[in-house]
C-alpha cells in the first residue's frame, strides 16, 4: 500500500508542467544529510563524503527529464575524473533490476563511474524531500535534485530540475573544491614585523614643532603685525602732529603764518592769516 502511495504521488508530481531549472549555490557550512541505499552492484551507496567531493543525483527512472540529464553527464569527459564521486539514487521505487536496465539504457557511456541506488523502503522518497527542505528548494522542487558535497561533506550547491552537464561543470564542479580565503600563515598578518617599528618617529620627544619652542612664527616684535598700517590713518596722524606744532604756543605756530589743513586732503581750507603777536 505504501508503495502504491509513492508511486501514485510521483507520477502526480512528473506530470505537472515542466518549470525552469532552479539552482543555487548554498553557503559555506552547510551540513549534509546522511542516508545509505542499496547499491544495484552489491554494497551500499552513502549520501555522505568519505574525502573525496560527491555528486547525489535523486531521480526517477520514469522522468525524462532526469533521462535527459543523466545521459548527457555520462557523455560528459568530467564524470571520469578519480577525484571526485557521482552516485544516481533512484527514489520512485524501481527494483534492482530496473535500475541496473536504466543505466544500461541511458548511462552506459560512464563506465560505470556513476554509483547507481535502488530502493524499496521508500527512503529515497524521504530523502528528497529532506534536502529540498534543508536546502530551501521547498515544495518548488523539480526532478532530478541534484546535491553538490564537498570533500568536507559540507553541501556547497544544489540544482532542482533539467540541468545541463556543462552548466554543471561551469558553476557547480568548482564549489565543490572551494575553500574560504585566508592566509597560509595564520601569525601572518598586514602588522609590522617589528612591533615597536609604528608610524611614529624614533625619538619621542623630535615632534612637528620648532626645536626652539621660543622660535615661532610670530614677529620678534610683537608690536610688529603683519597687518600693514592703513594709509588714511597714517596721514591723519600726520595731520594731527603738524597741527599741534602750527598751534602750539612758543613752537613755530608762532613765528609762522597760521595754516588751516583739511585733515583728508591736506589741502588748504581758507586763505593764510599773518599772526602778528611776536612780531
Amino acid at each position: 500500500m505504501k508503495k502504491r502511495i509513492l508511486g501514485l504521488l510521483a507520477a502526480f508530481i512528473l506530470l505537472m508542467p515542466v518549470l525552469q531549472v532552479a539552482a543555487a549555490e548554498v553557503p559555506e557550512g552547510t551540513e549534509n544529510l546522511s542516508y545509505t541505499f542499496e547499491n544495484v552492484d552489491g554494497g551500499e551507496v552513502t549520501t555522505t563524503s568519505d574525502g573525496k567531493p560527491k555528486m547525489v543525483i535523486l531521480f526517477s527512472h520514469t522522468c525524462e527529464n532526469c533521462r535527459a540529464t543523466l545521459r548527457d553527464i555520462a557523455s560528459s569527459s568530467w564524470v571520469k575524473s578519480d577525484d571526485m564521486d557521482v552516485c544516481a539514487i533512484e527514489f520512485n521505487n524501481a527494483t534492482v533490476d530496473e535500475v541496473k536496465d536504466y543505466r544500461e539504457n541511458n548511462c552506459a557511456a560512464a563506465d560505470g563511474y556513476i554509483q547507481f541506488a535502488a530502493d524499496s523502503n521508500g527512503d529515497a522518497w524521504t530523502a528528497l524531500w529532506d534536502y529540498a527542505a534543508h536546502l530551501g528548494v521547498g515544495n518548488s522542487v523539480q526532478f532530478p535534485l541534484i546535491v553538490i558535497v564537498n570533500s568536507d561533506n559540507e553541501v556547497r550547491g544544489v540544482s532542482s530540475g533539467r540541468i545541463s552537464a556543462s552548466d554543471l561543470e561551469s558553476n557547480y564542479l568548482p564549489l565543490m573544491t572551494s575553500t574560504p580565503d585566508e592566509p597560509e600563515n595564520p601569525d601572518d598578518t598586514q602588522e609590522p614585523e617589528n612591533p615597536d617599528d609604528t608610524q611614529t618617529p624614533d625619538n619621542p620627544d623630535d615632534t612637528q614643532t620648532p626645536e626652539n619652542p621660543d622660535d615661532t612664527q610670530t614677529p620678534d616684535n610683537p608690536d610688529d603685525t603683519q597687518t600693514p598700517e592703513n594709509p588714511m590713518t597714517r596721514r591723519l596722524r600726520t595731520t594731527r602732529m603738524i597741527h599741534r606744532l602750527l598751534t602750539t604756543p612758543g613752537t613755530l605756530g608762532m613765528m609762522i603764518p597760521e595754516i588751516h589743513l583739511h585733515p583728508m586732503n591736506q589741502q588748504y581750507a581758507k586763505p593764510p592769516v599773518w599772526n602778528m603777536q611776536n612780531i
